[in-house]
């Protein structure tokens, strides 16, 4: 009975010691595949944040030269107007002086007139 008993407690242990050793290398996998998932997720995150980066990159510069564009434009339109509005007193200029002509002969012929009459 004694050594019945004996045999199936050297049995038990070599059982144990498999049992432990396939618990040990089953952790080593785990901790292994954990290790491997959370250097994935690092490069799933750098990936994302490049990406996300490039796209306000992308957007920055998109904006920037939509400002640059309406900058030009703006200038364009000013220059534009400026060039009206010189057209416009240079316009105004001869007007002016074509009235300031006909006046100056409306009071030659008045003083002409008070000399004559």
């Amino acid at each position: 009975d004694l050594c019945i008993a004996q045999k199936e407690v050297v049995q038990w242990r070599q059982e144990s010691k498999v049992e432990s050793a396939a618990l040990k290398e089953t952790q080593m996998e785990l901790q292994k595949r954990e290790y491997e998932l959370r250097i994935q997720a690092e490069r799933d995150v750098r990936d994302k944040d490049a990406k996300v980066n490039a796209e306000v990159v992308a957007m920055r510069e998109g904006k920037e030269s939509m400002i640059r564009t309406w900058q030009q434009e703006a200038r364009e339109e000013r220059r534009d107007l400026e060039r009206a509005c010189k057209r416009d007193v240079g316009s105004l200029e001869m007007r002016l002086a074509e009235k300031d002509r006909q006046i100056r002969e409306l009071e030659w012929a008045r003083e002409r007139q008070s000399l004559e009459g």
